[in-house]
């Protein structure tokens, strides 16, 4: 599935395209010194510039050890190392959803706070449609949950 950034209007005379990911990363073996070099082995690497190490979850994430002499001889430019990603803020349809895509894009598990997103009406469609319009798009690349449903 495609998930890079579409074109949009954007209200005034012309349309934009936002470049995300700029630098796409793909799913690659894990590198003999990743695991050590964060102390464990993760679920999966992706390589682009970086590298991306995905754990199953925050725990595994704040048990991690990185030896940074180890992460500096690694063959990339530097490394990032994620859980699922929580997404909630303010502009549904531009930084809300860019943000959402970008995450997909990268290999993060991507979960949109379903009540914790909005935006303003525009001259098409009311504020509530467009997040009810996002929160059923996002099934595509991520996960729809309600704010008391969210765990850490």
């Amino acid at each position: 599935m495609d998930i890079r950034s579409k074109p949009f209007a954007n209200g005034r005379e012309f349309e934009q395209t936002p470049d995300f990911p700029s630098r796409p990363p793909e799913s690659c073996a894990i590198p003999p010194g990743v695991p050590a070099a964060l102390g464990r082995p993760p679920r999966d690497v992706l390589a682009s510039r970086d590298y991306v190490a995905v754990c199953d979850g925050a725990d595994e994430v704040a048990a991690l050890k990185p030896d940074f002499a180890a992460l500096a001889q690694l063959d990339r430019l530097g490394g990032i190392t994620t859980a699922p990603v929580v997404i909630a803020g303010m502009q549904t349809e531009y930084c809300v959803d860019s943000a959402c895509r970008a995450a997909a894009a990268l290999g993060y598990r991507v979960v949109l706070a379903s009540d914790a997103h909005t935006t303003f009406d525009t001259s098409v469609l009311s504020a509530t449609q467009i997040v009810a319009h996002h929160n059923l798009t996002v099934g595509g690349f991520g996960e729809l949950t309600a704010t008391d449903e969210i765990r850490f």
